[in-house]
């Protein structure tokens, strides 16, 4: 009997950390791309012999391997960047081993939410559901699947410890109360019985492990006013004294300030601006910033469009005050009803502790002048990878609803159809299995999700979705270069997709992207005169020409860094094509020594006359791995 104790115990648990690689089994070996190589196979600290304290000092792209170009993000995750070189250790290049660990993250934070729900709602069987829903729900397939923003996972998996520990510090009951109903009275059944005080190991415990959250991601920065959030609960519903719960949060707040002072004092690693507000002005940016909170809140109630990356792509919100909007009201209604609940302590204390939570873990993407935004568009950008953390409020909230509105049912304190033991077995059962229907329907959108978020046609079909006024130059030129590789050119219309190519150019020319993307089909015409002029001058970009193309694109350093392998591999074809063999083969070397996989460089140079690759050509760090991208 204990044995099998032991295995129902465990049960649950290793299916909450198994869930995940079930859902997302379908993408564990996808390659690494973009930033996920910069932060990993293409970082110099990640992959060298840097010790781990060098990344408390240090952005946290740096070390990133760009062939000379800036790649510095202002943020500040040493964490992260350890746990990503404690993954190189392990598997190298292996893809497996990143996509594995947000997976492995993803079912850690489910365990932690199950125990988190459980506690505050001092019901076991809403933590369970809250976990379940967690691991299967579609929202979260980016964090999870993309290494890139493994921080996400990994800051959460942190906060949800602090929270739990602080719990434990300010003693927040999480025994039923008598009667076993979610109204009853507390009895002589309500655990603690006696005021168990401050449990210092516990406070230590939640302070150490907020300094890892905030370092994971800044989004961890909240914590403190999260555990003044417990604090009030354990006073509210439990009758623990608010000034000694108050008192306890301290050492989360001295955390904080030292945080503030190393990173911004020390340090000085400042995230950039978008410059937002100078733009559409400061009132059609705060109501940009109500319809941001709709879209996300949405994106977790009703999860829809999963065919497309992002969900779904008509939740756009545009940084103006229009109130013919929908979505304006829609997010101001929310953000009202929203806050009105925050404040509800004293009628409703688990109602006020889930909207808070929800509202603190959110307060950074406030922000949206630091984080959001797209060239020459009044589009916001939401992300779904940016409600990770807040969503665990969302989606905690939601599974108390569902349990407790579900036991009235089974209780009979609803009554439906013949009270007899026979029926009310057959709606426990059908529970159950709607239950099952609604998770296997939210994993199976997860993992379709999961695949699309890489899919150029998704994209495209995405971008097709979005209204011209709302995508702006950047947008529409995506539209035009996607269009033209992915549908045009299949096609076998070269014409078509040379005309959209030029558009693109003509769009944004102050990106390598497009330009990219053109000498691509220049080559196709033959024209690799052509080609070659339109890379070169990003090639041999200095640091005059970067800063004039980032008056107008901001982000032309990171462009640089997304395709300078790229452009030095069109420059190879192009110049074995005009008769300069050895420069072709250098540029060649050069592509692969800047990460290139080396299976797309042995392409090019076998449909370009006269070009062998030398012997002694290195691909340099990574460059050989097949994590590589190409347009």
């Amino acid at each position: 009997p204990r044995f099998a104790a032991m295995i129902r115990r465990a049960l649950p648990v290793l299916l909450l950390l198994v869930a995940p690689f079930v859902v997302y089994h379908g993408v564990i070996d996808q390659p690494l791309e973009s930033d996920a190589r910069f932060l990993t196979v293409r970082n110099g600290n990640v992959t060298g012999d840097t010790t781990p304290i060098a990344f408390f000092t240090q952005d946290f792209f740096a070390g990133a391997q760009t062939g000379g170009y800036v790649y510095l993000s202002g943020y500040y995750r040493p964490i992260t960047n350890t746990v990503l070189q404690v993954a190189w250790w392990i598997g190298g290049d292996d893809a497996r081993v990143y996509n594995g660990l947000g997976m492995l993250l993803h079912g850690i934070a489910a365990l932690l939410l199950v125990a988190l729900v459980g506690r505050v709602s001092r019901n076991r069987a809403a933590g369970w559901v809250a976990g379940a829903m967690w691991v299967v729900h579609p929202v979260h397939a980016f964090a999870v699947t993309e290494p890139a923003a493994i921080a996400d996972p990994l800051a959460t998996v942190f906060y949800l410890g602090a929270l739990l520990a602080m719990a434990r510090t300010v003693g927040l009951s999480g025994a039923p109360p008598a009667g076993g109903g979610p109204d009853a009275a507390p009895g002589p059944d309500l655990e603690p019985v006696r005021d168990p005080g401050v449990h210092r190991g516990a406070l230590a415990v939640a302070t150490g492990l907020y300094l890892l959250a905030v370092l994971s991601k800044e989004s961890g920065i909240t914590l403190p006013a999260a555990a003044v959030a417990v604090a009030l609960l354990a006073t509210m519903r439990d009758g623990r004294p608010l000034r000694r719960g108050l008192l306890a949060t301290l050492p989360l707040w001295g955390v904080f300030a030292a945080y503030l002072v190393w990173r911004f004092g020390v340090l000085g690693i400042v995230p950039g601006e978008v410059g937002y507000a100078d733009e559409v002005g400061t009132l059609a940016l705060l109501v940009g910033v109500t319809k941001t909170v709709a879209v996300h809140l949405i994106r977790v109630l009703v999860p829809m469009g999963w065919e497309f990356p992002e969900m779904h792509p008509s939740l756009v919100a545009t940084a103006t005050a229009s109130m013919s909007d929908p979505l304006t009201w829609v997010g101001l209604l929310l953000v009202g009803a929203g806050l009105i609940a925050a404040l509800s302590w004293r009628r409703h204390p688990e109602v006020a502790f889930w909207t808070s939570l929800f509202w603190i873990s959110w307060s950074p993407l406030a922000r949206i002048d630091n984080i959001g935004g797209a060239l020459g568009t009044t589009a916001l950008l939401a992300q779904e990878r940016w409600i990770y953390l807040p969503a665990t409020a969302v989606i905690g909230g939601l599974a108390v609803l569902v349990v407790r509105g579900a036991s009235a049912w089974l209780d009979g304190r609803v009554r439906v159809g013949d009270p007899s033991p026979g029926r009310a077995a057959v709606r426990g059962w059908s529970a159950v299995a709607l239950a099952a229907l609604v998770l296997a329907g939210l994993g199976t959108a997860a993992a379709t999700h999961a695949r699309v978020q890489r899919d150029p046609l998704a994209q495209l079909a995405q971008l097709y979705e979005i209204p011209d006024e709302a995508l702006g130059r950047v947008g529409l030129a995506n539209r035009l270069m996607y269009y033209a590789w992915r549908v045009a050119l299949p096609q076998g219309d070269l014409a078509d997709a040379v005309e959209r190519g030029e558009r693109a150019v003509d769009l944004v020319p102050d990106s390598p992207i497009y330009a990219r993307g053109l000498a691509g089909l220049r080559g196709f015409e033959g024209r690799w005169a052509d080609a070659d002029a339109l890379v070169t001058p990003w090639i041999e970009a200095d640091s005059t020409f970067l800063a004039a193309q980032a008056r107008t694109n901001y982000r032309v350093y990171d462009d640089m860094n997304r395709v300078g392998p790229e452009l030095w591999l069109v420059r190879g074809e192009a110049q074995g094509h005009l008769g300069r063999p050895e420069a072709s083969e250098r540029s060649f070397c050069t592509a692969l020594a800047r990460g290139m996989r080396l299976d797309l460089v042995v392409t090019a140079v076998e449909r370009t006359p006269g070009v062998e690759l030398p012997l002694n050509c290195s691909a340099g760090p990574g460059g050989s791995q097949r994590d590589g991208s190409a347009s």
